[in-house]
């Protein structure tokens, strides 16, 4: 059961605006134990109902008076934060739950320059983050991005510094735009972001705010080269969007199977502890944002348990598990502690290098870890302290057919996945992953070189060309060609073959290495410039330069005689990718047509 604790109101600052800063020590003076980048849940004392009260999810700053206190930032947006901007007074008694949501960022390394870009409120993601002991070795090399509207908005400048730690010597960049809801907003946090860019460089970034606005900031990261997950905290606008089809950023976003699961996990536990069925249930997402699902199933089962199910929505994702029906049996237990199992439709890990458990269910970390506490949530003052749960996906079994979990090594049904709760239309958060546990995949089956390509078909012709190979050692990379490198080498394998069409080759013999069409383009000089040196005339460098897309340019080069391109551009591939990874690894490549046909290769 959820530990619900009680902290005295010790004293406050005055923010800016409508804005407070409240400190809060613990009654019983023991520390609360959290993690920076951690929130609670606060409970106002305000009745909004028989027995609900205004509650409220606020991120978790570090206290006056030592490990047994902690601090929170309000701002007056609703009934919660209204009663700490204004009524709360010194000597008051506040319940809480949690710490909740533990954010972790171990691949921060100190010798790696890290940006937080945050809007607004999200200004208090950084200072908790930044106050933890995973971001210890980078507080001489961060810089923070604050986009604000106003600078009497929230804290002062002042106020944040004061927060940060002592030692904290990076950047703070303060920048104002527009207020939430202009349309040029969005316009203006690219346009800076992209001029910061143009004279600093990146290893690794973390954006919090306005959901409005942090998608598009992400997609600008990975097109400048950040090859890590760049993980965004919404704390308002959480972009779940009308479609327009005229507009693909305004596509639709959806949630997980992971979410889902969690959502009919609480309900169900709900129903046993209110011994009532429901209609709906609110939940909150790994990221924070709290979601109110629909049940499909709401019932109690002659064993004793209960079991609830929720109907995914992926949104504008073309996605198997799009209407897949998540469900959640639960049965409580005096004993403490959240058992997870796998039911009809979960698939059964068979195989190690997934960091799941061989013979285990596959749910993955983070949605295992939201499951376990949404029912600890539920069980708070309840008169259980743990429980047992299986998730299960009718038709799991067919949906799987659509997946690479059979070659994963995922048998029997789909996996339950998501890292913040939300499915953003051709997610790449979940494709990067997805990429990593293949690549490790590889590595536990004795491969010692994977080829990657860049799509199905690219995928098929490699199969043929390389039929000695292992199915596991191929592994569809997209767009992510430089995360999937680094993976490849931090799994201690030897090589990497790179199969792909002419676009994407030339991106990388560029030195691109994420190459999606909105974060790079073909250089058609270097295209140009390969063809001089197998004695292209002007004339034909001069048809290369004018080329409309990199498949033109074949034309012309099989046209001129310039048989030779192709394979100069495989070494060029090979070079550029081999420095990228600073030659850890073995590098061929091989370019194909649309047909397959085999049109030039380099062997490093």
């Amino acid at each position: 059961m959820a530990k619900v604790n009680t902290a005295e109101i010790t004293g406050f600052d005055a923010g800016q605006k409508g804005t407070r800063i409240v400190h809060f020590k613990m009654i019983n003076q023991e520390p609360l134990k959290y993690i920076g980048g951690q929130y609670i849940i606060l409970n106002s004392g305000i009745k909004l109902g028989e027995d609900k009260f205004s509650k409220g999810s606020y991120t978790l700053l570090p206290g006056q008076d030592g490990p047994a206190s902690f601090s929170v930032a309000f701002r007056k947006v609703g009934i919660c934060s209204e009663f700490f901007t204004d009524t709360a007074k010194l000597g008051d008694h506040i319940e809480f739950s949690g710490p909740w949501g533990a954010k972790k960022f171990e691949n921060f390394l100190p010798e790696h320059e890290s940006l937080f870009a945050v809007t607004d409120t999200g200004i208090t993601a950084v200072i908790a983050l930044l106050n933890g002991a995973a971001c210890k070795g980078i507080l001489q090399k961060s810089h923070i991005l604050w986009y604000r509207s106003s600078e009497d908005d929230f804290l002062s400048i002042d106020q944040v510094k004061s927060l940060l730690p002592s030692d904290f010597s990076g950047d703070i960049q303060q920048e104002f735009i527009a207020k939430v809801g202009f349309s040029i907003r969005n316009q203006q946090c690219r346009a800076i972001l992209k001029k910061l860019l143009e004279t600093q460089k990146f290893k690794h970034a973390v954006l919090a705010g306005d959901g409005d606005v942090l998608p598009d900031l992400q997609q600008d990261l990975y097109a400048s080269g950040i090859d890590e997950d760049i993980p965004m905290d919404w704390f308002f606008n959480n972009p779940k969007k009308k479609v327009d089809a005229k507009d693909p950023k305004n596509l639709r976003t959806g949630f997980t199977t992971g979410a889902c699961s969690a959502a009919a996990a609480k309900a169900a536990v709900k129903m046993l502890v209110q011994k009532k069925t429901l209609n709906d249930i609110e939940t909150i997402l790994p990221n924070g944002n709290k979601v109110t699902f629909k049940l499909k199933v709401s019932q109690f089962n002659d064993d004793g348990s209960a079991t609830c199910s929720v109907i995914k929505d992926a949104g504008d994702d073309p996605d198997c598990t799009d209407k897949a029906e998540l469900t959640a049996t639960v049965k409580l237990s005096k004993p403490e502690g959240v058992t997870l199992h796998g039911g009809n439709g979960v698939a059964t890990v068979t195989k190690d290098g997934l960091g799941l458990g061989v013979g285990g269910p596959a749910i993955n970390p983070v949605p295992r870890k939201n499951i376990t506490e949404m029912v600890l949530l539920e069980l708070e003052d309840s008169a259980y302290c743990g429980a047992d749960v299986t998730i299960s996906v009718p038709g799991g079994q067919r949906m799987a057919k659509e997946t690479m979990n059979e070659r994963l090594g995922l048998i029997g049904g789909i996996s339950i996945l998501g890292t913040t709760g939300i499915v953003r239309p051709y997610s790449t958060a979940a494709y990067r992953a997805s990429i990593i546990q293949a690549v490790n995949l590889a590595g536990h089956s004795s491969c010692q070189e994977v080829v990657l390509t860049t799509g199905g078909r690219s995928e098929q012709y490699a199969m043929q060309l390389l039929p000695e190979l292992k199915e596991v050692a191929f592994i569809q990379v997209g767009d992510f060609i430089g995360s999937s490198l680094k993976a490849v080498s931090k799994a201690g394998l030897k090589k990497a073959i790179i199969v792909g069409m002419i676009g994407k080759l030339s991106k990388m013999a560029d030195g691109k290495t994420q190459t999606h069409q909105a974060g790079s383009s073909v250089n058609m000089e270097l295209l140009a410039e390969i063809a001089s040196e197998l004695g292209a005339t002007e004339s034909v460098k001069e048809e290369i330069l004018k080329a409309n897309t990199a498949r033109h340019v074949l034309e012309i080069a099989q046209a001129n005689g310039l048989d030779t391109l192709c394979s100069a551009l495989c070494q060029r591939v090979s070079q550029a990718l081999s420095t990228f990874i600073k030659n850890e690894l073995s590098i061929d490549c091989y370019l194909v047509d649309f047909e397959g046909g085999l049109l030039g290769k380099y062997k490093s």
